[in-house]
């Protein structure tokens, strides 16, 4: 778990250590939609870095970009 100060959010640091993470069969499931007008691929790999130091392993689905509207009525 997190600590009770700030996170180091060092872009650079998080990316690299998204690199590194083993899977982790004994986390809870987080599952995620990140839907959005702009790009996301930045963001994903410090998520995963911050929700398995949170004791999560994340699977994030990427909606297609400026498809919010489609994205969020799709049943699947």
């Amino acid at each position: 778990m997190l600590e009770d100060r700030p996170p180091n959010l060092d872009y650079s640091r998080l990316v690299s250590a998204s690199k590194k993470l083993a899977p982790s069969a004994g986390k809870p499931v987080l599952r995620i939609a990140l839907l959005s007008d702009a790009a996301t691929q930045q963001f994903v790999p410090v998520l995963h870095v911050l929700l398995d130091a949170s004791g999560f392993r994340a699977e994030i689905y990427e909606g297609a970009f400026d498809a919010i509207e489609v994205e969020a009525y799709n049943s699947a």
